[in-house]
């Protein structure tokens, strides 16, 4: 039996029954077919208290709860307020998602008429009188959560140092899934995303010493990920979309960690110093991106010194390069941080492609990797 991880919100307000929300917890969390519940600090302390310490602590949203929504199948709103039909402002991000809403009052609670005419598909509303009508209610409810999960879209990533030719294979990677399937064209995008992005383009152009901008530019492209995650990648899954992407989160971590090896290597020459401070970034850098959702298939495409150069100096025939695109030395410690993560992570959905060879052969090599992910 396949289970389901559940968010599950309402108001934090004082209007709202604690002992009622308990209760709807307390339900969902006896059901077989729920593995997990978040956030999960309903059961260990009142949500007055938990409320006024988020507050105090001034808790991020995005640091926290985008993250579980975007982590679960499905929410369950709990709407027992008296006058204003709270938990619906977090679920309109549930479907932003394309997530289906459970939302649920007891008779004869008052809530707002948005919340119940919501005309969104994945929008359910009912009202229960007691338990044996809450379990009902969430079991044919979670029907419509597995069908939902089964038409959610794949996350595709490509990644690898500059001129490795991954963009060139996004397109044609782009043009045979439609060719297999045109009702629904994949959503093609690229990293860096949103309005940080005249930001990250101005040091990567005008910056003297690209390599003591490590920090600065490792905080501007999770922060870029972060609104890509929620504008652009996350919607798009769950509308069923294959979204295709160049660059992610292994990106961070392998140019931002080369770039401070260089900078400590010309500041004391110490080599095994640079090293060991490259290392704890590059683990610091993972750390930090441990909310964001893993892509179903990441590929890194690997190619040797001697043809980087050789398709470097032919591309900046034609264009001027950034700082990052013209140190060709960076680019070689930025592969070799790529191979790295690949070893360390050692999971089915990391892998390594050899990029050398003509365009057809190298495409061949990823078609393979995204079939098994596709089909």
């Amino acid at each position: 039996m396949e289970q389901f991880d559940i968010y599950f919100g309402s108001s934090i307000t004082q209007q709202v029954s604690v002992e009622e929300r308990k209760n709807i917890y307390r339900i969902l969390e006896r059901n077989s077919k729920i593995r997990r519940i978040l956030p999960d600090h309903i059961n260990r302390e009142d949500i007055h208290a938990w409320s006024a310490r988020k507050i105090a602590e001034g808790t991020n949203f995005y640091e926290r709860d985008l993250w579980d929504v975007a982590s679960t199948d499905g929410m369950v709103a709990d709407l027992n307020d008296i006058s204003t039909g709270v938990g619906y402002e977090m679920a309109a991000q549930v479907l932003h998602f394309g997530r289906p809403v459970l939302a649920l009052v007891k008779e004869g609670v008052k809530v707002t008429a948005l919340a119940c005419q919501n005309t969104e598909p994945r929008f359910t509303f009912k009202t229960y009188t007691n338990e044996e009508q809450l379990h009902r209610i969430i079991n044919e409810w979670l029907v419509e959560v597995e069908k939902a999960k089964t038409q959610r879209g794949k996350f595709i990533v490509l990644e690898g140092a500059d001129y490795c030719g991954k963009d060139t294979q996004l397109g044609m990677l782009a043009g045979y899934l439609f060719s297999k399937d045109d009702r629904t064209f994949p959503s093609l995008t690229r990293e860096h995303f949103g309005v940080l992005r005249p930001k990250i383009r101005e040091i990567l152009k005008s910056s003297r010493d690209i390599n003591q901008t490590s920090s600065e530019l490792a905080d501007l492209f999770i922060a870029d990920r972060k609104d890509h995650l929620f504008h652009a990648i996350l919607p798009d899954i769950g509308k069923g979309r294959i979204v295709l992407c160049s660059r992610y989160q292994l990106s961070t971590c392998a140019y931002q960690p080369a770039q401070l090896y260089f900078a400590i290597l010309k500041d004391n020459r110490d080599e095994k110093l640079a090293e060991e401070k490259e290392t704890i970034f590059l683990e610091e850098l993972l750390k930090r991106q441990e909310v964001f959702p893993e892509p179903d298939l990441t590929i890194v495409l690997d190619i040797p010194a001697e043809e980087r150069r050789k398709r470097a100096l032919e591309k900046q025939k034609s264009t001027t390069p950034d700082k990052f695109e013209a140190d060709l030395v960076l680019q070689e410690r930025v592969n070799d941080n790529y191979l790295r993560l690949v070893e360390k992570l050692n999971i089915g959905n990391v892998v390594n492609v050899c990029g050398v060879g003509p365009k057809k052969a190298v495409f061949e090599r990823i078609k393979g990797w995204v079939d098994r992910i596709v089909n």
